[in-house]
């Protein structure tokens, strides 16, 4: 019984100590990881594979909670599946965050 409580406390203690060492390593990759994501629900938007649409930019903001593209184009598309609110929803909260933003057009090149 001892030996248990043991293990279990050396156990927690070393999850514990590697646990900012993981959240360091996801936060570091999150806007890469949102970028990629964001590319692949764009492929799956264009296909009009909405749902899985849906499904990449919800993983994309998970991954990076400050990719504006990312709740944009779920707004776009909520809107094509139907769901209005939720679109509505997502573009306010963009345009809060930054009322400007306007997404680059994936190939398109700035003046």
């Amino acid at each position: 019984m001892l030996h248990t409580k043991l293990f279990t406390a050396a156990l927690v203690a070393a999850t514990l100590w590697a646990l900012p060492v993981v959240a360091t390593a996801e936060t570091a990759a999150g806007p890469a990881a949102a970028t990629e994501t964001i590319a692949k629900g764009l492929h799956l938007y264009h296909h009009g594979d909405y749902l899985a649409a849906e499904g990449a930019f919800t993983e994309a903001l998970a991954a990076d909670p400050t990719a504006l593209a990312a709740r944009y184009y779920l707004g776009y598309t909520h809107y094509r599946m139907g769901e209005f609110d939720k679109a509505r929803a997502d573009f306010e909260s963009a345009y809060l965050v930054d009322p400007g933003f306007t997404p680059a057009a994936p190939g398109r090149r700035g003046n």
